[in-house]
């Protein structure tokens, strides 16, 4: 059994590649820690955090905001994984992984299911890194993958889901579940 720890630096909702991990070392039996840190995505940045993860086999931490790429440093570590939009585009969860449920334990005061229909998007808005991470628009993910018993609302991510081809098929399935949302961008 592996010692694992997860660090949400930024994320303002539960991060789905933190949980979808959580998942994949609790079915292999490994014990997985959980630190939240809650930094900004916005204004100066702040002192680096000190994660002392010397007790643990692998941390994995993510980054969602560019400006928190330097939030945080180690002691004594030496198998290291960062990832998210902020820290590197190129950066992707294995498909083993990413085909899992999420551990939405991490999260216990979380009231609500998330995910993606769709990824990417055929937009090309200067200040969005989805385009270049994602590519575009195609089908992810079902929303019976995605809509929870356990929680009474889902809130859908989707940067452009009107843009899918096969949104009104979608959007039928949807029309008989209960309390859903759709991420809403403004121009």
């Amino acid at each position: 059994m592996d010692k694992i720890l997860l660090v949400d630096v930024d994320s303002k909702i539960p991060n789905l590649a933190l949980m979808k991990i959580s998942s994949y070392h609790k079915l292999r039996g490994d014990k997985v820690d959980f630190i939240r840190l809650n930094k900004s995505g916005y204004g100066n940045l702040t002192k680096p955090t000190l994660i002392k993860n010397k007790n643990y086999n692998t941390t994995y931490a993510s980054i969602i905001f560019t400006k928190n790429k330097d939030a945080i440093k180690f002691e004594n570590s030496t198998n290291i994984n960062i990832g998210g939009s902020g820290y590197d585009l190129s950066i992707q969860l294995p498909e083993e992984i990413d085909n899992l449920s999420e551990d939405y334990s991490l999260y216990p005061e979380n009231n609500k299911a998330y995910g993606f229909i769709t990824r990417g998007c055929t937009r090309k808005c200067n200040f969005c890194f989805v385009p270049l991470k994602e590519g575009d628009i195609k089908f992810y993910r079902h929303p019976s993958q995605i809509i929870k018993p356990e929680f009474k609302t889902t809130m859908f991510l989707d940067n452009n889901f009107l843009a899918y081809k096969e949104h009104l098929k979608i959007l039928e399935y949807l029309s008989n579940a209960k309390k859903i949302n759709f991420n809403l961008i403004k121009d």
